[in-house]
């Protein structure tokens, strides 16, 4: 949508004279504004942190759904994970979190690359954890 915006501020701008197309433009920058506004409030206060949502459909029982929050420190060189487990038949509204925290060192080589093996085998374990605890 903000593209389609930007686009066609481009194309008018180009297109036609400053005078001409000034009140439009105004128009075009106001609504880019506040779509963008709008965007950053919404991924900062309701979508707060979360990196991945994923569904899993359980042998036709319902859909368990997985939501993976991440953060960071500015000092400490920790990566904070949260991960969230739950079914689509819970009705308690109660979900199976497990909160960990593994080193930026333990994730990344030097050259800063992500050590896929090294995650995978990390979120195996915390996941295990998240599925011992509905049991």
């Amino acid at each position: 949508m903000l593209s389609i915006i930007a686009a066609g501020a481009f194309y008018i701008d180009k297109k036609t004279e400053f005078k001409e197309t000034f009140d439009v433009m105004v128009l075009l920058i106001g609504v880019y504004f506040a779509i963008s506004g709008v965007l950053f409030v919404w991924t900062k206060f309701v979508e707060k942190n979360i990196k991945f949502v994923g569904f899993k459909n359980i042998n036709n029982n319902g859909n368990e759904k997985i939501v993976v929050k991440t953060r960071s420190e500015k000092t400490k060189p920790v990566y904070f994970i949260e991960l969230e487990v739950s079914k689509s038949g819970n009705t308690s509204g109660v979900n199976n979190i497990v909160k960990t925290q593994i080193e930026f060192t333990k994730l990344f080589n030097e050259n800063g690359f992500l050590e896929y093996d090294e995650f995978k085998q990390f979120l195996k374990v915390e996941l295990e954890k998240v599925t011992k605890k509905s049991i």
